[in-house]
């Protein structure tokens, strides 16, 4: 879920993988603790009736879904209150969220639904619990049915589905065998929680890498409302899907190394918008972090607090702590947010930030033939891009006598093509290269190539295959600036290679990157940073 912050709105997704298929007439169903969630439904105009909205989660993995597919919720009010089926104050009999394709079925595969609520306005805790069958107070427990219990009546006044009879499993009426995960709790608001924004000099302190792929670790910072954490509480990080924490996962919670040297720690900073300036208190010694578990985007980590004395976290108090990350997603995930829970408080949805790379990039060659050794012919190669980070000069402060830092845009070609240099003769090294950048889309300027001399190439002194485009002064004294959002085409001219791929081979990997200063790595400040990169296919 994206937020289990109470009466917040919020997403969720429902992970289900089945074995067996579920023939035509049968039913997917799934026991829900929540009967005060609100939950989106939109009315069915040929049933007459109101049906889940929900969607086939695809970039999380799931199956599709037939055209026919139908979700529903079903009361049961005359089941028994059986622990492990409720969370509720109040609640009334038993509900169910009923997944079906009458006319189809549902094919076997991992389906992941996504569903859109509003959480219920008060605070319900899921502790564990022995006797029930996910060891909590409320379970989500799923049955993959031959056949679904009926009648199901539809009453218009409520909107609501409904079967009288008591709901009891038969094992010979089950696909494949029921399981049951633990639901999620309803927290209380955290007052403030974020992920701290650093300069590109503490990126590198820290270890915060954003580009696709890479390991990376953030900081992150908290102030509780009223709850004061005791021992045996667990901090849950909720990344979104995509990112993914190491099973042993490091934790730092010392002002050396939250922000280590050459980074400072900051005494106050604003970590959310409109919070205004916050002064930050170092994570007290005393409470310690006995493990931290990583389970693909989520974290976990337990903690232990001093029965007495002032040696805890205290409500109102802004704290920072640093943790590592495995690794990046490739691109930025659609759904972008964090959350931090501590006992029976969270922060709800922290807005994410983007994965440093190209989005949207494609090569678009000219000609696919290929080169003939003796004579070699050049081929434009259009690359079409967008960037995450500005592209302009920036003058380092705090820096004496340092140089501006002036970006540039490597790109490395699979093995056997070449750059095409000013020469006569190819195999001279480091000399220019061609290269023609300009805006695409409706703006006014767009597709105006940028002036000669403000733009430059020039092949690597040790590969062929590589080049730097950077963006000098012009003779005004200014540099051209690339702007995120707006997408460019960067033609180049290139020598294909001499020998023919095979139709059925896999083609090859372009690697893009843009830095500030000099190339990277090695990243050292105040000389050079990385900013963004991709892997493109190629042709």
């Amino acid at each position: 879920t994206t937020d289990c912050v109470r009466n917040h709105n919020s997403t969720i997704w429902l992970f289900v993988e089945l074995v067996t298929p579920i023939e035509t007439g049968g039913s997917l169903e799934v026991i829900w603790p929540f009967q005060d969630m609100k939950i989106d439904h939109f009315f069915e105009v040929v049933d007459d009736a109101d049906y889940v909205e929900i969607r086939a989660a695809s970039d999380y993995g799931s199956v599709s879904v037939p055209k026919d597919f139908r979700a529903r919720f079903i009361h049961f009010p005359g089941a028994p209150l059986q622990a492990g089926n409720y969370l509720s104050k109040d609640p009334q009999g038993e509900w169910r969220l009923e997944f079906r394709a009458n006319r189809t079925g549902l094919q076997a595969g991992l389906y992941v639904f996504e569903i859109n609520v509003t959480n219920p306005n008060y605070l319900m805790v899921n502790p564990e619990m022995d006797e029930t069958s996910c060891a909590s107070k409320g379970c989500l427990t799923w049955y993959s049915k031959m056949s679904p219990y009926n009648p199901v009546e539809y009453d218009f006044d409520s909107r609501t589905w409904s079967h009288d009879s008591v709901p009891l499993e038969i094992w010979q009426n089950h696909n494949d065998m029921s399981t049951s995960v633990p639901a999620h709790f309803i927290a209380n608001p955290m007052r403030i929680a974020g992920i701290v924004n650093l300069t590109l000099d503490e990126r590198l302190a820290c270890g915060r890498d954003d580009r696709p792929k890479k390991r990376s670790a953030i900081v992150m910072g908290f102030k509780l409302s009223a709850y004061e954490p005791k021992t045996g509480d667990v901090m849950h990080i909720r990344a979104p899907f995509g990112w993914e924490f190491d099973s042993d996962c490091d934790v730092w919670t010392a002002k050396k190394e939250v922000f280590p040297d050459p980074a400072v720690w900051p005494e106050e900073l604003e970590i959310q918008n409109n919070t205004g300036v916050q002064p930050t208190y170092e994570w007290p010694q005393a409470v310690k972090i006995t493990k931290c578990r990583g389970d693909f985007h989520h974290a976990r980590f337990e903690i232990q607090v001093p029965t007495s004395g002032k040696q805890k976290l205290f409500p109102s108090r802004l704290y920072l702590f640093r943790i590592g990350i495995k690794r990046n997603p490739m691109s930025t995930p659609l759904s972008n947010t964090w959350s931090v829970t501590l006992g029976t408080e969270s922060s709800g949805a922290i807005p994410g930030f983007p994965v440093w790379t190209f989005p949207g990039t494609r090569l678009e060659p000219v000609l696919l033939a290929w080169s003939n050794k003796s004579d070699p012919l050049d081929v434009p190669v259009a690359i079409y891009f967008q960037a995450t980070n500005w592209l302009y000069p920036i003058v380092p402060s705090g820096v004496l006598m340092m140089p501006t830092l002036k970006p540039l845009i490597r790109v490395v070609m699979p093995p056997q093509y070449e750059f095409l240099i000013e020469a006569t003769d190819q195999d001279m090294q480091g000399r220019s290269c061609y290269v023609t950048i300009q805006p695409e889309g409706s703006c006014r300027l767009c597709g105006v190539p940028y002036a000669k001399d403000e733009v430059s190439c020039r092949r690597e002194w040790n590969r062929k295959n590589a080049a730097f485009i950077t963006f000098p002064a012009n003779s005004w004294g200014s540099s051209l600036r690339l702007d995120p959002e707006q997408q460019y085409s960067m033609w180049i001219k290139v020598i294909n290679p001499h020998s023919r791929d095979a139709a059925d081979g896999p083609s090859g990997t372009w690697w893009i990157e843009s830095f500030l200063g000099e190339p990277a790595p090695p990243a050292v400040a105040p000389n050079g940073y990385w900013l963004d990169q991709i892997w493109v296919e190629g042709y």
